[in-house]
């Protein structure tokens, strides 16, 4: 039984299918919200320090908001539709994540 587990392991291990090392980055997740013609996104992920966080608006780098884990109160123009992206990355490789977002000119929700 135990040379079945561990040709298995060995097996699993060749084909790319063994657990992520302890400290990897697996899960990164955006959301956002708009009002009053402003939106704020924020970021959740499982990525272990050091990390870098990098985001994107409508595909274009927003350096600004590079490292945050909450975007500031940002501008935006009514009814416009807005892909934000994010990249959570750590020593051992990286997520990403995206949302679209519509501006709104109404309250917070």
């Amino acid at each position: 039984m135990k040379k079945l587990l561990v040709i298995a392991a060995t097996a699993a291990a060749a084909l790319g299918l063994a657990a992520p090392p302890a400290g990897a980055v697996t899960s990164a997740a955006v959301w956002c919200e708009s009002a009053y013609t402003y939106y704020t996104c924020s970021v959740g992920h499982d990525a272990i320090a050091p990390y870098t966080i990098r985001w994107t608006v409508n595909g274009s780098p927003a350096p600004s908001f590079d490292n945050a884990e909450n975007t500031p109160l940002t501008r935006c123009s009514v009814r416009v539709l807005l892909d934000i992206g994010v990249t959570v990355t750590d020593s051992t490789g990286s997520r990403s994540a995206t949302t679209r977002s519509r501006c709104s000119s109404g309250p917070w929700p």
